[in-house]
């Protein structure tokens, strides 16, 4: 067990334990990188063999990798004193759960819109060939927002974990008896195998040799929303005791649903009972299929068997105003210096046609730690950069950022556009970033940036050249867009062209440089790189910035990201800003 005060991946401060099971314990932490909206849920995997360590470096890239509306966000990987982490956002709120236990009763109305999300969860899991093997009512949360979040995916559970599953060993994978199809219990439980097999049943070598899947998913969650509808714990009737009674001869002791509460009409009684048919084939087959149907329940025009019932509004699924956010004080600022700068990109293509450039910058500070390791370099530039310019356009939802602020009291906000890539071509819908995820080598991103109050704005890279020798980059304004001006007015939105993460694992380093007036060493070190194709190539003015940014980098400003507007405000005083962002790669 972790105790309180630990820093993990010298970046994770560990606060309590929250959650803990057969695979491990779940933690809730503070990154310390930042300030404000900071709370990070870690789960420890407890199983370090050979078999469970292939798992995971395979099954955590496809977790990382995930963004969904009702998943939390894996944001790291890693491994420390031969365990296994994982990282994802912290969720505060109830799981269903814990209001059963407080005696909520769930209406027919609240149960199907959960399951409707939680569904649209799932398949967007399986789309991976990823199965969350531990859906029940503590693994589904409400945040303080009426948000529907399906947690605990994130324990590596795709195709690839069935090799590490046998009779006398539990896997990585979380599992939940009471809740767990059979197919699923035979795979991890060696009493239960024993038990249906004093029976004599043919059917038990054929559920041996099945592997979980969606219909696994479908299962649980069928059990879910029993429960939730009924009150009955499904520990009274487990899959085991299911089957070992039915192929003995006798009748499900699980109860008709619709014995239970007069609430459930015969439809959809009949939708839960194929949910949670023994075998697989008879269930739903697929996430969407039984989504379908749930929809298609609820938007009949008439069902006779349906008791008349008028559903007052869903407390716990609508917004509430007012809602206290979760948050920790302020801790140690992000912006570390750095011990070493990496590789900087070619930037000859700076004014030609916006190609990307041909050299590739190499990362020297990455670094491979164990399996998948994502390593927290402070230094590193090894990206292409495709120079098309910044464009600017009006932001079109108001955010915290454009609030007024005090006197002397300033916000600048920064968020990146990302686009994933598979074999050079594009892959998934672009996603909104605060920049303080860890991304892919060879993922395209945009940097996307907003002051509340007119000004100058510039961000200059860091890196080393083809010879080693430490260079500085212009990134921001260039001359294809906004004239290559850094006049920014109040409240515009300030895009990059297309970056490229490429390289060895590491960080690219930006400095975000903002001034109400016009500063003559960044105006001299811009003109410069307009100069020679992107890079503050004359000496004396390259080490001019590097003095003024070393001398006017701001000590006091803090960084602290906002998962809802998915951003990170820099939020300084005075009427200048000089601070370094980094963006984490593997």
């Amino acid at each position: 067990m972790l105790t309180s005060g630990r820093k993990l991946d010298n970046r994770y401060l560990v606060r309590e334990e929250i959650g803990s099971g057969g695979f491990g314990a779940v933690y809730l932490a503070e990154d310390t990188r930042f300030t404000g909206n900071n709370l990070v849920a870690i789960k420890k995997i407890s199983q370090n063999n050979e078999q469970t360590a292939k798992a995971f470096r395979h099954e955590a890239n496809l977790l990382y990798n995930l963004s969904h509306p009702n998943l939390p966000k894996v944001t790291n990987c890693f491994q420390e004193d031969e365990a296994n982490f994982i990282v994802m956002d912290y969720i505060a709120g109830e799981d269903l759960m814990a209001r059963l236990k407080k005696g909520k009763r769930f209406s027919v109305a609240e149960v199907t819109e959960i399951a409707d999300k939680v569904l649209d969860a799932l398949e967007y899991l399986h789309s991976f060939l990823i199965f969350h093997r531990d859906i029940k009512p503590h693994n589904i949360k409400i945040d303080p927002n009426g948000k529907i979040f399906l947690l605990d995916f994130g324990t590596a559970k795709g195709h690839l974990d069935e090799t590490t599953l046998s009779l006398t060993e539990q896997s990585i994978t979380g599992y939940t008896p009471f809740y767990a199809p059979l197919e699923q219990v035979l795979r991890v439980d060696a009493n239960s195998y024993l038990l249906l097999q004093s029976i004599g049943s043919p059917n038990l070598e054929r559920f041996v040799l099945n592997k979980t899947d969606a219909r696994s998913d479908i299962y649980s969650l069928g059990a879910t929303v029993y429960q939730l509808l009924t009150g009955f714990s499904p520990e009274r009737a487990t899959a085991t005791i299911r089957a070992h009674l039915v192929w003995s001869g006798k009748p499900d002791p699980l109860p008709d649903c619709r014995s239970l509460t007069a609430e459930i009409s015969e439809r959809l009684g009949a939708i839960i009972n194929k949910c949670l048919e023994i075998d697989p084939e008879n269930r739903f087959q697929t996430a969407a299929e039984l989504r379908a149907a749930l929809k298609n329940l609820q938007f009949a025009a008439s069902d006779s068997d349906k008791t008349t019932r008028d559903f007052a509004p869903n407390p716990i699924l609508e917004t509430q105003p007012g809602a206290v956010q979760v948050t920790l004080e302020q801790t140690k600022r992000a912006t570390a210096e750095p011990s070493e700068i990496a590789s900087a990109p070619s930037v000859a293509t700076l004014f030609q046609n916006n190609e990307l450039p041909q050299q590739r910058a190499k990362n020297r500070t990455g670094a491979y730690i164990g399996l998948l390791v994502l390593v927290l370099a402070l230094t590193g530039f090894g990206s292409w950069l495709a120079w098309r310019g910044f464009s600017s356009e009006t932001a079109k939802q108001p955010s915290a950022d454009n609030q007024p602020v005090a006197k002397n009291s300033r916000t600048l906000s920064y968020s990146l556009l990302v686009q994933k890539m598979r074999d050079g071509k594009k892959f998934q819908e672009p996603f909104e970033s605060s920049g303080q995820e860890i991304f892919e080598s060879g993922y395209q991103f945009q940097i996307r940036l907003t002051s509340p109050a007119a000004g100058f704005l510039y961000v200059f890279g860091e890196g080393l050249n083809a010879r080693g020798e430490k260079i500085v980059t212009i990134n921001f304004p260039t001359p294809v867009k906004n004239n290559g001006k850094a006049d920014v007015a109040a409240n515009q939105r300030y895009e990059s062209g297309w970056n490229e993460f490429q390289g060895k694992p590491g960080t690219e380093n930006y400095w975000i440089i903002y001034s109400r007036e016009k500063n003559q060493t960044v105006e001299k070190a811009l003109d410069n790189a307009f100069a020679n194709k992107g890079i503050v190539a004359d000496r004396e003015t390259s080490n001019n910035l590097k003095d003024y940014l070393d001398s006017a980098k701001n000590t006091k400003a803090t960084a602290s990201k906002d998962l809802g507007k998915k951003l990170t405000r820099i939020d300084f005083e005075g009427d200048s800003l000089a601070f370094l962002i980094g963006l984490e790669y593997r």
